[in-house]
């Protein structure tokens, strides 16, 4: 792991504290979920995530993850932002593989598709 560096430097910070701290050990109750059942443990992270997303991510997010980020934009944001330049905004979310027009806060990923330039400026 000597010399290790990454592609993108926002991930370099963990091989950094990799090398600094070692490898994070579990507690007693973590380590025996994640060697009696490794699914549980994903389901009681994916509430941690559950919570993670109510809550507005360019507001909560770490200073090394909005450095890996193209943006971090709310749905309501980013139509507000290609309302200026567009008369129709289609606005998607998804999760995992699946494309959708559903819940946004709950999404790992927004999208947005402009149609109809106004010709106005991006200002």
């Amino acid at each position: 792991m000597s010399g290790t560096t990454t592609r993108e430097p926002q991930n370099q910070p963990q091989i950094e504290d990799y090398r600094r701290l070692g490898p994070a050990t579990m507690g007693p109750w973590t380590s025996h979920i994640w060697r009696q059942d490794p699914r549980h443990l994903c389901f009681l992270l994916s509430r941690y995530k559950f919570v993670a997303k109510m809550l507005a991510a360019s507001e909560h997010a770490s200073a090394s993850s909005r450095e890996g980020h193209v943006n971090l934009k709310s749905a309501e944001t980013l139509r507000e932002l290609l309302a200026r330049r567009f008369h129709n905004v289609f606005s998607f979310s998804m999760n995992d593989e699946v494309v959708h027009t559903g819940y946004a806060p709950m999404a790992h990923y927004l999208f947005a598709v402009g149609v109809g330039v106004t010709g106005q400026e991006w200002n």
